[in-house]
């Protein structure tokens, strides 16, 4: 679902940036985490899904965009795509609490395998006084099988 937020043409080092943000202990790391870090999805799945976890103790909000990744000069490009129906494509959550994504390809198998990003954004939210409030995009690979 494309939302507006996507940003298109990020290089690569940004993107291998995002993933290990999750990993990260204590108040220098990711409130939100991701499980599973890489999806692969075989050659007769449709339907997959990822788990997000607000690892905080405060509420947050998040959206999700998924983008088609192609290499141009050695670098990531993201394409928006309408390949993937992605559920719920923005949420709430509560501190310490998990919600699963889950999203469907309806794209066209190709002979090569596809390769995409589901982005997790979290969504800024309102600070008190001289508070600084960090986002996080955590940016999962999900590749294609091809056709078989």
């Amino acid at each position: 679902m494309h939302t507006g937020r996507q940003k298109i043409g990020v290089t690569c080092a940004a993107a291998v940036l995002l993933i290990p943000l999750a990993f990260g202990q204590g108040a220098a790391g990711s409130p939100i985490a991701v499980a599973p870090v890489v999806v692969q999805m075989d050659s007769v799945t449709e339907f997959s899904a990822v788990q997000v976890s607000n690892r905080g103790d405060r509420p947050t909000s998040v959206e999700i965009a998924m983008v088609r990744v192609k290499w141009v000069d050695g670098r990531e490009v993201y394409e928006p795509t309408s390949d993937f129906t992605v559920s719920p494509p923005v949420f709430r959550m509560q501190g310490g609490k998990s919600r699963m994504i889950r999203f469907k390809y309806a794209g066209q198998r190709q002979d090569s395998e596809g390769f995409y990003r589901l982005f997790i954004h979290q969504l800024p939210e309102k600070t008190e006084g001289s508070q600084v409030s960090i986002i996080f995009n955590l940016g999962v690979p999900i590749f294609i099988a091809p056709l078989s």
